[in-house]
């Protein structure tokens, strides 16, 4: 009985999690098949209590995965990797081009356009969150130029 309470209370434990994080209308950049860098764009919304810093992130189909953003240096902006994104609690988190966002650098293979792309988001305290992002063909504007190392 001991076993099944401790195991239900891990089970509820995720489901909160689970619930408090939320990743909204996630997708990858397509690009072209050479193109070894993309990026990954999403809302993140902290429907908890505490505030929550996104620290981490992973995907089998990149060797390196960065979260980054873009910095004005020299008056230039340039794409730089941060140590993390913190997501105040019951507010959102834009990942956009042109600013935060998740680089899969060193791609393992080309994308193609509707790929599900799996991502693991890792948090300082240590929980994780599971995101499926469609790979989509997005047009540049202006704001969305993206330099790629």
């Amino acid at each position: 009985m001991k076993n099944i309470l401790l195991m239900l209370g891990i089970v509820l434990s995720f489901n909160v999690f689970a619930e408090a994080m939320m990743a909204h209308d996630p997708y990858v950049r397509l690009l072209p098949p050479s193109a070894k860098n993309t990026g990954v764009f999403m809302n993140l919304m902290n429907h908890g209590d505490k505030d929550m810093k996104l620290v981490k992130a992973q995907s089998n189909v990149a060797k390196n995965v960065e979260i980054h953003n873009h910095i004005k240096v020299d008056g230039m902006m340039r794409m730089r990797e941060v140590k993390e994104i913190e997501i105040k609690k019951h507010k959102m988190v834009e990942l956009m081009p042109g600013g935060y966002h998740i680089m899969l650098l060193d791609l393992k293979a080309p994308l193609k356009e509707a790929q599900i792309v799996e991502i693991q988001l890792i948090f300082a305290d240590g929980q994780t969150l599971k995101v499926k992002a469609p790979v989509k063909k997005v047009k540049a504007t202006k704001k969305m130029k993206h330099h790629h190392h």
